[in-house]
């Protein structure tokens, strides 16, 4: 037997196909033939050795839209304890089940190398506004009110904002507060996450995962996602929210700095001097 995974989407979806992809090999004794593709961002470890079939290919499909058919008759997670029959399994699909992933945290954290990182401040904040866009084009930039709310009601030194450039005009939303801006990149956001004890994250995949992957005590998440089995990372506190209507992004997530050799490591030099700790 064994397992491929056909990725779909970007990072943070990337993510959730793997961890799943891992877990059903792991757990039939199957090899894994699909490696993990970002490994500028995270080392992922070496998978267990598996029996490995050809033929013939079974689909195991996960796909978007989600009609009420699909949600009633779901069983995906129920897959994982089945025993499977000597096949080569294609995980085709998003697999972004967010009960999934928080029942084996402790054993998808074994399957990456994760960095330790410096903590900062607990008393200190950071919020990740996912505002580029293909967001915008789609319509799920969320609220602003979603993070002013959450500000209103925490108890705070700092507030760190990663995730625009600093012209983007939604910061106009955050007059009146002291915040400071960090350099955003997809590396660079996925370090920060691991630094902060209080977390709130954007509607995001990726955003998911790099709070799933920090120890933070505190994580807000929002409700605007859209996968209807993607809720809460680990015991973040979920949040009402809603999308703001034709707003316009001049942010570029780009993922192209995930190419640059040795950038994990550029990245934990500079740190210490954004925020000083």
């Amino acid at each position: 037997m064994s397992v491929h995974i056909k990725y779909k989407g970007r990072i943070g979806n990337h993510f959730f196909q793997y961890a799943y992809a891992r877990l059903l090999a792991e757990r039939n004794n199957m090899k894994l033939t699909s490696d993990w593709e970002y490994k500028k961002l995270i080392r992922a470890t070496k998978p267990m050795p598996g029996r490995v079939f050809k033929e013939p290919s079974i689909y195991i499909k996960d796909t978007l839209p989600f009609d009420q058919e699909y949600v009633e008759n779901y069983k995906l997670d129920k897959l994982l304890d089945t025993p499977l029959d000597n096949a080569r399994y294609v995980i085709a699909g998003y697999f972004e089940n967010s009960e999934i992933m928080n029942n084996n945290e402790e054993k998808i954290k074994r399957f990456f190398k994760l960095p330790k990182i410096q903590k900062s401040n607990p008393k200190d904040i950071l919020i990740n506004v996912r505002i580029g866009n293909d967001f915008a084009e789609i319509g799920q930039i969320i609220h602003p009110d979603y993070y002013l709310n959450i500000l209103n009601n925490e108890q705070f030194e700092k507030v760190y904002i990663v995730g625009l450039n600093k012209e983007e005009k939604y910061l106009d939303f955050f007059k009146g507060i002291n915040y400071q801006m960090l350099p955003s990149s997809p590396i660079n956001d996925f370090y920060y996450f691991q630094k902060f004890d209080k977390i709130v994250c954007s509607n995001s995949t990726f955003s998911w995962w790099a709070a799933f992957f920090s120890d933070a005590n505190t994580i807000y998440f929002p409700t605007t996602i859209t996968s209807p089995f993607l809720k809460s990372c680990k015991d973040s506190i979920v949040v009402e929210t809603s999308c703001l209507e034709n707003y316009e992004s001049n942010t570029v997530y780009n993922i192209k700095p995930l190419q640059k050799k040795k950038y994990v490591e550029v990245f934990k030099k500079r740190i210490k001097n954004i925020i000083g700790r």
